[in-house]
Parts: C-alpha cells; sequence; structure tokens
C-alpha cells in the first residue's frame, strides 16, 4: 500500500534543484534551531540538568551542520531562517508548534508538566526526524552525493534512547500516552506533508 506521507519522491524532485535542496537543508536546520530554543526556554534553570544542556548544544550543533550544508548548495543567500530561504518553512514551525501546543494540553494536570511537556515532544520529534533523516539520506546516496548526517542521526537516536527512558520512568501513564501522542503527531506531519507536495507542485 503507498504510504501518502513518503517523502522520498518529494525528496529526488528537491535534490534535482540546488535551490530547492538548499531550502530543504535551511528547513531543517531552522526546526533543529527551533528545537534548541524551546528546550532552553522551557526548562526551570534552577532544574537544568547536564544531559538537557547536552541535549540543547546538540540540537544547536545539528542547526549549525544544516545551515552550513544549506549554503553550500546553495550559496550566502540561505544564511538567514528568512521564509523565502526555507522550503514550507512557516508549515514546518506549524508542525512543531502544534506537537508542543497539543502535549501541554494533554499534560495540563500533571505536576512536573514542564518537564513531561519537554519528553514527549523531543520523543515524538525524535521518531519522526530519524524517519525524515534517513529517507534523506537514502534519496542522497542514489544522487551520487555525499552528505555528513551520519553523527547527526547517531546522536538523534541517542536523545530517542535517553528521553524514551526518561519517559518510562517518569510517567507511569507512558505507555498508554504512546498511542495518543502519535496520532497527533501523524496528523500534524500529514498537514505539513500536503503543504510540501503543494509546494513542490508549483515549480
Amino acid at each position: 500500500m503507498l504510504d501518502q506521507n513518503d517523502l522520498k519522491p518529494m525528496m529526488r524532485v528537491i535534490l534535482e534543484s540546488s535551490k530547492l535542496h538548499a531550502s530543504w537543508l535551511n528547513m531543517l536546520s531552522h526546526l533543529e534551531y527551533v528545537g534548541f530554543s524551546k528546550i532552553v526556554k522551557s526548562q526551570d534553570v534552577n532544574q537544568m540538568s547536564w544531559s538537557t544542556m547536552q541535549h540543547a548544544s546538540e540540537e544547536l550543533r545539528h542547526a549549525q551542520l544544516l545551515k552550513k550544508l544549506s549554503m553550500r548548495v546553495g550559496g550566502d543567500e540561505f544564511g538567514t531562517y528568512n521564509q523565502e530561504n526555507m522550503l514550507c518553512g512557516r508549515e514546518a514551525r506549524n508542525y512543531f508548534e502544534t506537537i508542543d501546543h497539543s502535549c501541554d494540553a494533554v499534560l495540563s494536570e500533571e505536576a512536573d508538566r514542564a518537564r513531561l511537556c519537554y519528553l514527549y515532544v523531543t520523543w515524538l520529534v525524535e521518531v519522526r526526524a530519524l524517519d525524515v533523516y534517513g529517507d534523506y539520506m537514502q534519496v542522497v546516496k542514489e544522487f551520487g552525493l555525499s552528505s555528513p548526517l551520519e553523527s547527526l542521526i547517531k546522536e538523534e537516536d541517542k536523545h530517542l534512547h535517553d528521553v524514551t527512558e526518561s519517559l518510562a520512568s517518569l510517567d507511569p501513564q507512558f505507555s498508554l500516552r504512546q498511542v495518543e501522542m502519535k496520532g497527533m503527531e501523524e496528523k500534524a506531519y500529514a498537514i505539513f506533508v500536503q503543504s510540501l507536495k503543494q509546494r513542490l507542485s508549483e515549480h
């Protein structure tokens, strides 16, 4: 059965154009930067752990790596996060914000709401990011290109492992909430994918 959210066909279109490719990488960089920013803003400084600081620093490094790749592909004009320099940048940000707000609403009665929301958003985004980056790397190889995302993917995989362990130990309802949270993320992601399809159809 055809997966309507399969990005690989769209990625093949994106990689045919250096401008689209650079815009795609810049959008991914922006999302990594948003992730970094949300970690810093959402956590009580008095409760900021070394592991959370490490996660934030790695998200920022990922944003820098993807920004550097974007500029390598498309030039200095991709040095900013202006909307015209990102492929569906606003829609990608909306995807992230939808997950963030939805998790916050589900966890509104929890005493450790901020911490749990951070963990659930991270969990959902990391699961999706590993799929997206994995598909991107497959298509990059099809085109005979090289892309130094192996270290990024390895760190994202570790983030997922760590946050899964944290949720399993901190939230007694984790096994039950997984289905609800994943369902919400899948709906938000489907909206983003449809926006991406529409944008690419205009090129």
